[in-house]
C-alpha cells in the first residue's frame, strides 16, 4: 500500500530544524520570571551613578580608611531595589558596580573576587570582629596598624547599616500592605531575621544566625561596595522557595 502523499507545503515547514527535546523546567515560574527580568537588562538600565560624594579627609589617611568611609556612605545613601517575590534582597543599584569600580572612589575593584571569602562564611561577621578585637588586645600596634583595624570595623558597621535599611524598608512595606501582598513581603523578611529556634547574635545590626549543631550555618553576608548579598547556604534559598 502506498503512503498517502503529504502536502508539499507542510512538508517543508520544519526542514532544517533539528528535533530537540523539551527543556526541563527545574525552577519555579517565579524564579524564571525574576531571572528573565535580570537577563533582559532591566536592572542595568535602572542603575545610575552615585549622586553623592565622599567628603574630603581632613588628614592623610590610609587607602583602607578611604575605602571604609566610602562603604559607609554607600550603605547609607545608595538606592534600594526590592522586587516582588525575590527572597534575598540587597541588589546593586549604583552604575559603578558593573563597571568594576568602587563607588565614590572610582578606583578599580576586584568585583566578584573576594580573597579568603570562605573564612567569612566560616566565622561570620561576628568572628571577624573577634579577630579584630584579639589583635587589638595583643597590642604592639603602630598608628597605621590601629587605623587599619578601625577601617575593618567600619566596613562591618557599613554592612549593618545596609542590612537595617532593607529590614526597615520591608517592614514599612508590610505595614502598608494587606492580605496576600503582606504575606509576600513578610516572606522576604525571613532571610533577614533569625530562623526560629536558632541562636542570634546581633553584630552591629547584622544578624548572624547559627543553626543547631549538625545543620550547618546560614548567614546574610553583604558587601556594601557592590550592595550585593551572599548566603553561606544556597540550600536555604531552595528551602524557602520550595525548589530542590
Amino acid at each position: 500500500m502506498r503512503a498517502t502523499p503529504s502536502d508539499p507545503q507542510s512538508a517543508l515547514e520544519n526542514w532544517g530544524a533539528p528535533w530537540r527535546p523539551a527543556c526541563p523546567q527545574r525552577l519555579s515560574d517565579t524564579t524564571r520570571a525574576l531571572a528573565h527580568r535580570a537577563l533582559s537588562g532591566e536592572h542595568g538600565r535602572a542603575m545610575a551613578e552615585a549622586g553623592f560624594t565622599l567628603e574630603a579627609a581632613n588628614r592623610v589617611e590610609l587607602p583602607e580608611t578611604r575605602y571604609a568611609r566610602a562603604c559607609k556612605v554607600v550603605a547609607e545613601r545608595a538606592p534600594l531595589r526590592i522586587l516582588p517575590d525575590e527572597l534575598i534582597v540587597g541588589s546593586a543599584t549604583l552604575l559603578e558596580a558593573p563597571r568594576h569600580q568602587i563607588p565614590l572612589l572610582l578606583e578599580s575593584s576586584v568585583s566578584h573576587t573576594t580573597i579568603g571569602f570562605h573564612k567569612v562564611l566560616e566565622s561570620g561577621y561576628r568572628g571577624l570582629r573577634r579577630q579584630i578585637a584579639a589583635r587589638r588586645k595583643r597590642g604592639d600596634l603602630d598608628a597605621r596598624g590601629i587605623e587599619l583595624l578601625d577601617a575593618m570595623e567600619a566596613c562591618l558597621d557599613a554592612a549593618g547599616i545596609w542590612h537595617r535599611r532593607h529590614v526597615a524598608a520591608l517592614t514599612e512595606m508590610a505595614a502598608k500592605a494587606g492580605g496576600h501582598e503582606r504575606d509576600r513581603v513578610e516572606r522576604q523578611l525571613v532571610p533577614l531575621n533569625p530562623v526560629q529556634g536558632a541562636d542570634r547574635h546581633d553584630v552591629g545590626g547584622m544578624v548572624e544566625v547559627i543553626l543547631s549543631p549538625g545543620r550547618g550555618r546560614e548567614e546574610l553576608v553583604v558587601h556594601p561596595e557592590m550592595a550585593h548579598p551572599r548566603r553561606a547556604s544556597v540550600s536555604a534559598q531552595h528551602r524557602l522557595s520550595g525548589e530542590r
